[in-house]
């Protein structure tokens, strides 16, 4: 008969442990600024006035504790703040207001200058459409439409503004008087004044309103109503 030889297994300690570490992440936390300010001027001369947009670190930080979970140490993520920044999408916006009709092929395009009243009409381009000036004592030629100003024409692209800030000079013969803060319309000649077309049966409707600057400069806001009045 064979002999039984006990045996005893006794749980030994680990004499090794593995720890596995996250290490500790920086995220930046970027801040805009409460009241960004822009130059009331034509979007190549923009400027944002900056009040807060250097980045430096307010304060430091101390690395986090680690915290053992189950013997695997985990650190939290450190969140560094380090400023402000400025952010305005107003120039993208007004340029968003210059608009570009390629192939646009217009008749007598020498009778038109930079800061002309225009509006679209029947034309046999490849858009069926031509331009014209606007005038106060055509119904069609602004009254019914959507007035334009005519920025530039090359190559037959036809560039104009929508709505927007310009400026005209002191000598520009296409534009009448000029007075900060006042309303804008066409005048009798079809051009922006400080007062309408006071002949009878003409249209009126305000195009926009002067801006007051240190340029020396006619600054204009040009917005046309889409609505008007008709003289009796």
């Amino acid at each position: 008969m064979s002999g039984c030889i006990p045996i005893t297994v006794t749980p030994g300690i680990t004499s090794q442990s593995v720890q596995i570490q996250v290490n500790p992440s920086f995220a930046i936390t970027p801040i805009h600024s409460a009241s960004p300010a822009i130059t009331p001027a034509p979007p190549s001369a923009q400027q944002v006035d900056v009040t807060s947009g250097q980045f430096t670190i307010t304060s430091t930080v101390d690395a986090p504790t680690a915290t053992l979970v189950g013997g695997i140490a985990v650190q939290t993520p450190i969140n560094l703040e380090i400023g402000s920044a400025v952010s305005t999408e107003l120039p993208e916006l007004l340029n968003s207001h210059i608009v570009k009709f390629t192939n646009f092929v217009i008749t007598n395009a020498e009778s038109y200058n930079t800061g002309d009243c225009i509006v679209m009409v029947p034309g046999s381009n490849a858009y069926n459409s031509d331009i014209t000036k606007a005038d106060t004592s055509i119904l069609t030629r602004g009254a019914y439409n959507n007035i334009w100003m005519f920025l530039n024409y090359s190559g037959n692209d036809l560039i104009l503004l929508q709505k927007g800030y310009f400026d005209f000079s002191n000598d520009s013969t296409n534009f009448g008087n000029w007075m900060p803060g006042r309303t804008l319309y066409l005048n009798a000649e079809g051009i922006l004044d400080l007062l309408p077309s006071a002949t009878s049966l003409h249209w009126v409707k305000s195009m926009g309103y002067c801006i007051p600057n240190t340029e020396n400069k006619k600054r204009i806001w040009f917005e046309p109503d889409t609505t008007y009045l008709k003289r009796s």
